[in-house]
C-alpha cells in the first residue's frame, strides 16, 4: 500500500468518525421522541364495547354523527316507533328519546376492519355506521356503531396516531441536537489535527 492510499484510508476514517458523531446526536433524538410519544404515534386500540340496553329494542341504525370534539352519537329506530340516541361521552343519559335536531345522515357505513372486529365480538350484524368524531390538536377516533342480530348494540373505536406532540417536541430538539454533534465533531477534528502535527 502507497503512501497516497493509506493517507486517503485516514482521511476517509476521520471523516466517517465525524459524520457518525454529528449525525449521532441527532438519531439518538429522533429515536428518544418516537419512544417517549409511542402511545401518541401508535395508540393502543380498545376493545368493542357493548352499549347499554335501550328502552325498547332496536330494529335499526337511524344514523350518527359527531357533535363535539372527541365524542359520537347514535340513533336508533326502537320497536315502539320512538327514536332514542346515545352518546359516547361519559355522565349523559344513555338512550333519551331524540330530540336532538341532530343531522343523523352525517356518517356512513362500516369500514371493513370495524365489520370484522365487531363481528368477532358480537356475531352477525344488522346494521353498521360509522363517523369520524371531531378532533382538535389530534384527529378524532372512527367510531363504528353495530346492531348486532341477537338486539344488542355495539360500538368500536379506531384510534388515529397522534403527531403534534411528537413533531413539536423534534422542532426543538433536533436542532439542539445538530448543535450538539457540530461541537463535537470540531472538537475531535481539532484534536486529531492537533496531533498530527505533532512532530514525532
Amino acid at each position: 500500500m502507497s503512501v497516497q492510499d493509506g493517507s486517503q484510508q485516514s482521511a476517509r476514517r476521520r471523516w466517517g468518525c465525524l459524520g457518525a458523531l454529528v449525525l449521532g446526536p441527532l438519531l439518538v433524538a429522533l429515536l428518544g421522541a418516537v419512544v417517549v410519544f409511542r402511545q401518541d404515534l401508535f395508540p393502543d386500540q380498545p376493545a368493542p364495547e357493548r352499549l347499554p340496553a335501550p328502552p325498547a329494542a332496536a330494529e335499526r341504525l337511524a344514523g350518527v354523527n359527531s357533535p363535539g370534539f372527541f365524542y359520537s352519537v347514535v340513533a336508533i329506530e326502537a320497536a315502539d316507533g320512538l327514536t332514542y340516541w346515545y352518546q359516547s361521552f361519559a355522565g349523559w343519559e344513555a338512550w333519551p328519546a331524540d330530540s336532538t335536531g341532530v343531522d343523523w345522515a352525517a356518517g356512513g357505513d362500516c369500514d371493513p376492519r370495524a365489520r370484522r372486529e365487531l363481528t368477532a365480538v358480537a356475531g352477525p350484524l344488522v346494521d353498521c355506521a360509522s363517523v369520524q368524531e371531531v378532533g382538535e390538536w389530534c384527529p378524532g377516533a372512527l367510531a363504528a356503531y353495530a346492531l348486532a342480530d341477537d338486539g344488542s348494540l355495539w360500538l368500536q373505536r379506531q384510534l388515529r396516531p397522534c403527531t403534534l406532540a411528537f413533531t413539536t417536541s423534534l422542532c426543538g430538539c433536533l436542532p439542539f441536537a445538530a448543535i450538539v454533534g457540530a461541537v463535537l465533531g470540531l472538537f475531535v477534528w481539532a484534536g486529531v489535527r492537533s496531533s498530527a502535527k505533532k512532530p514525532e
